[in-house]
């Protein structure tokens, strides 16, 4: 039988490319109602990738986007702002993938989503998470696995790093963040109040790196 524990559950999702939709597309999987928001004209970027070919780009999206909703928004506007309010006002979850700081500035920030829904559990995944030093930064899949030393660790020992075959960062940054959703509204099921959650890519592929780091703590080389 299909577990779709989470029939009835509407997800708002922002997102674009691969974490996020990944995250939405396993909720999505378990019966969650996911409306996928996208910016007119063109939508989701990944309906676009030139370099995959127009077949490739089609699979891959369908293959994120399955059993998902869409609704083009233009977010700038403020017909586009009051409609997705409207929304998140019977939602349960909102996700979002911009730059730090970019929804605050349209004023749909987790404090001003919040006055309308204080229920709702408000994501946002970013590179290097809200804050740090390198939180304004853009970054792609091979930065994240890089920077966490993922790549460091592929390959022969004499010759360069091998780039993984699969889009690694993205991958595991999106089930964190769809573990993190399922938590939240565990904890949001027993009271009643929302709560922000920050995603950082980066720590979401550091947390991979269970057996080399418990080799460089128990030895002190770098594997």
């Amino acid at each position: 039988m299909l577990n779709l524990s989470l029939r009835g559950v509407r997800i708002l999702d922002l997102t674009r490319l691969a974490p996020g939709p990944y995250a939405s597309l396993a909720l999505a999987d378990l019966g969650a109602d996911v409306v996928k928001v996208e910016e007119p004209p063109r939508g989701d970027p990944l309906r676009h990738l030139s370099q995959c070919g127009p077949d490739l780009a089609d699979a891959l999206f369908d293959l994120l986007n399955r059993n998902k909703k869409s609704i083009a928004l233009n977010l700038k506007t403020s017909q586009g702002r009051a409609i997705l309010l409207q929304l998140a006002r019977k939602s349960e979850v909102l996700m979002e993938g911009f730059r730090p700081g970019a929804m605050e500035r349209l004023g749909l920030g987790y404090e001003a989503v919040a006055e309308v829904n204080p229920g709702l559990i408000y994501v946002s995944i970013s590179g290097y998470g809200q804050t740090g030093p390198h939180h304004l930064q853009a970054g792609h899949d091979l930065d994240y696995v890089a920077l966490g030393g993922l790549l460091d660790l592929t390959g022969r020992p004499d010759g360069p790093p091998v780039v993984p075959g699969v889009p690694v960062a993205d991958l595991v940054s999106g089930l964190w963040t769809a573990l993190g959703i399922v938590a939240a509204l565990r904890k949001c099921a027993q009271s009643g109040r929302g709560q922000y959650l920050d995603i950082s890519i980066l720590d979401c592929v550091v947390s991979l790196l269970q057996v080399p780091l418990a080799d460089w703590l128990a030895s002190g080389c770098v594997p």
